[in-house]
C-alpha cells in the first residue's frame, strides 16, 4: 500500500520537476516571477516590454546626467581655477576652463617683480615668493581671489561687471597659444591702458599667431 502510494506521488510530482521556469520580469532592480496563469507568448511580452521600459530610462537618465555634467557650473565673473598651469604664476594668465559659462579663467597682472630672494616678494601683498627664474609669484591667496570666469567679446558693451573690479575692458590678452589676440573681458585693474594697446597693437599684425 505504501508502495503505491510512492508511485502515484511521484507520478504528480514528476511532471513539475520537468517543467522549464519560469522567466523572470526586470523591473528596476526587483525580480517578479510571472503569474502561474500567463502564457508563454504573455509572459515573454511583459518580459520584453520591462526590459524596453528599463533601457529607456536608462537611457534617458544618462542622457540627463551627460548634460548635467557638462553643463558648466561657473558663471560669468565667478572665482575659478586655471586648467593646464603650472602651481605658480608671475604674471597675467589665461586658459579655458570648461567649467566657466564663457569657457574661460583670466587673472590679469600685469606688473612683473624682479627678485633675489623671498624678502623682496613678501613685502608686496599681491607676490608670496621668489620663483624660479627670478621673478616674484603671484600669492596663492592673491590668485583664488582675482581668477575669474570671463568670455570672449567684439566691444566692451558686452562685458558685464566683475565682481572687485572697478574697470572692465574688451581687449587681447594672450599673445601665445589657442587664445592668442582673442578679445576677452578684462579687468583693467591689474594691467594698464598702454599695456592693452601694445598687446592690440601687435595682434593687428596678421601673422601675429603664427
Amino acid at each position: 500500500m505504501h508502495h503505491a502510494h510512492a508511485i502515484l506521488l511521484l507520478a504528480l510530482l514528476t511532471p513539475l520537476a520537468a517543467a522549464c521556469p519560469l522567466k523572470p520580469e526586470i523591473i528596476g532592480e526587483t525580480f517578479t516571477t510571472a503569474d502561474e496563469g500567463a502564457t508563454e507568448s504573455d509572459t515573454d511580452a511583459d518580459t520584453d516590454a520591462a526590459t524596453t521600459t528599463s533601457a529607456s530610462a536608462t537611457t534617458e537618465g544618462s542622457a540627463s546626467d551627460s548634460s548635467t555634467s557638462s553643463a558648466p557650473g561657473l558663471d560669468y565673473g565667478e572665482p575659478c581655477e586655471f586648467e593646464g598651469l603650472g602651481p605658480t604664476i608671475e604674471v597675467t594668465a589665461m586658459s579655458p576652463q570648461p567649467a566657466c559659462a564663457g569657457g574661460i579663467c583670466l587673472l590679469v597682472h600685469d606688473a612683473i617683480l624682479p627678485c633675489e630672494d623671498d624678502a623682496v616678494c613678501i613685502d608686496d601683498p599681491d607676490h608670496g615668493a621668489c620663483g624660479a627664474d627670478d621673478l616674484c609669484t603671484l600669492a596663492p591667496e592673491y590668485v583664488a581671489e582675482h581668477a575669474r570666469c570671463t568670455q570672449t567679446c567684439d566691444d566692451v558693451s558686452e562685458c558685464p561687471p566683475i565682481p572687485g573690479c572697478a574697470e572692465v575692458v574688451c581687449g587681447p590678452i594672450a599673445l601665445l597659444g589657442e587664445l592668442c589676440c582673442q578679445k576677452v573681458c578684462a579687468c583693467l585693474d591689474g594691467t594698464s591702458s598702454g599695456d592693452m594697446a601694445s598687446r592690440e597693437a601687435q595682434c593687428a599684425d596678421p601673422g601675429a599667431c603664427s
